[in-house]
């Protein structure tokens, strides 16, 4: 059995097949915004990668993670930067920010999401916007590399307007921080992220399957 889950972000496009049940198999595609001077480094229907790696696990989390890591993908250490456009976003992202939370990641949002995370007696850091001149500033802290992840979610599917979420998108890019703008590859992630965690287990090289050459 073969099922294809696809996902879209900044770093890769997954394609995960689960090829019998304990192997799976994660494909990350790589992409050029760092050189591509302006873009907005946000995917769409179009596939632009510029290059593609495949890797095993036992689960799906595990490929995952894998694959993230073989194409640049750096994991979060401390700090997370949230911002997130709209409500019904927010309230979908709720169990996976409780995850970070409990993962021990210092939170950070803009306004309306900080504002969100309060009234949910979760934690968190307010920054100002780019465009707001006052400090504590996502300008700066993105500019320093104290911000470790951008979990940016746009409140429009797209915008020829450069907005806030614009450049904090491509500051974020231009300083190599780890950016994810769809909620679906946020939520998998972080799950990856605290199996990770909870796991002592170091992640396994795993031969070529089997399954796939007897397949030639």
């Amino acid at each position: 059995m073969i099922l294809a889950i696809l996902r879209r972000a900044r770093l890769f496009f997954v394609l995960v097949m689960i090829c019998s049940a304990s192997i799976v198999v994660a494909r990350g595609g790589l992409n050029s915004f760092s050189r591509l001077r302006g873009a907005d480094p946000r995917l769409r229907v179009e596939m632009t990668s510029t290059g593609e790696v495949a890797c095993f696990g036992t689960t799906m989390e595990q490929a995952l993670l894998l694959s993230l890591k073989a194409v640049g993908f750096q994991p979060p250490r401390r700090n997370v930067l949230l911002t997130i456009g709209k409500l019904e976003d927010k309230v979908d992202m709720l169990p996976a920010i409780e995850a970070l939370h409990r993962m021990g990641f210092s939170l950070f949002a803009t306004h309306r999401t900080h504002e969100f995370l309060s009234s949910r007696d979760f934690p968190s850091g307010r920054l100002y916007k780019v465009s707001e001149p006052r400090s504590p500033n996502i300008k700066e802290y993105l500019e320093n590399k104290r911000i470790d992840l951008v979990i940016n979610i746009p409140q429009h599917t797209s915008s020829a307007e450069k907005t806030d979420g614009y450049f904090i998108r491509r500051l974020a890019t231009d300083r190599g921080i780890a950016l994810i703008t769809n909620v679906q590859l946020a939520k998998r992630i972080i799950e990856a992220l605290e199996m990770e965690k909870q796991s002592k287990e170091e992640q396994p090289l795993m031969a070529w399957p089997e399954l796939l050459l007897q397949q030639r």
